[in-house]
């Protein structure tokens, strides 16, 4: 239980997976890169492939985004000085959590208490929907969301918001107020775009302006109602494990 706990704490801090390409997305100013032991920087540029390890020198007035391929996320560093591209997705994951307002402190405990009595680890996830770029809802892959994750039928729906050259998330919540998490589903497997755990969503449309996202041809989104604690892993496992194109 104590190990279920701890992966949703760390949601979207969790390390990156083997399948994870991170590419520049955008870069402004005279931002370089160094690979982790080497000592010649070279200028980044839009569309370059980066590893964890490099290092990144931002300079004043300088930015870049890094896209991840599996969440679609992109993670923005402004701040001048030499970081790694893990320190950086790592510190904009932290950041998104803290806009996003994710569930901590004592909702946590409640998910913790009430997972005790909870023999299906899935089971505390509710109306599962999903979104691609297309825009279309398949009622087969909604009704195979249903059948693999619970049996109640989604009141919300998923949300794109163009922005330029990208997109924010969000969520048309048709009911109550709710906990919300969300998973990316891409050909590189799956991965929480938004806390495990959850964030607050009242009814009606909300877009989370803090989390730019890129909705590829193939992705799609699975929102889903957090209603207490659940195996993170398991989830992600179940949903990688089926084609993003056919879903289940």
């Amino acid at each position: 239980m104590k190990k279920i706990l701890f992966i949703l704490l760390l949601g979207l801090t969790l390390p990156l997976s083997a399948k994870d390409v991170i590419t520049v997305f955008r870069v402004s100013g005279d931002v370089s890169r160094c690979a982790v032991r080497g000592d010649k920087w070279n200028a980044l540029n839009k569309r370059d492939t980066v590893m964890i390890t490099d290092r990144i020198r931002v300079p004043e007035g300088g930015m870049v985004k890094l896209l991840s391929s599996e969440s679609g996320v992109i993670h923005t560093c402004s701040k001048i000085g030499v970081f790694t591209v893990k320190q950086i997705i790592k510190e904009a994951q932290s950041q998104n959590r803290s806009l996003l307002g994710a569930v901590t402190g004592e909702v946590v405990d409640e998910m913790k208490s009430k997972a005790s009595s909870n023999k299906k680890s899935l089971s505390r996830v509710h109306g599962a929907t999903h979104r691609g770029r297309d825009g279309v809802v398949d009622n087969k892959v909604e009704k195979a969301l249903a059948k693999q994750i619970n049996r109640n039928r989604s009141r919300m729906e998923v949300l794109f918001r163009e922005t330029g050259d990208a997109c924010q998330l969000g969520i048309n919540n048709k009911g109550k107020e709710r906990r919300v998490s969300a998973v990316c589903l891409s050909p590189d497997g799956a991965a929480f775009c938004l806390p495990p755990e959850g964030v607050i969503v009242p009814k009606g449309e909300t877009f989370f302006e803090a989390l730019e996202i890129i909705p590829s041809p193939g992705v799609r989104y699975v929102a889903f109602e957090v209603k207490s604690e659940y195996d993170a892993e398991e989830l992600l496992s179940l949903l990688s494990s089926r084609s993003p194109l056919d879903a289940f």
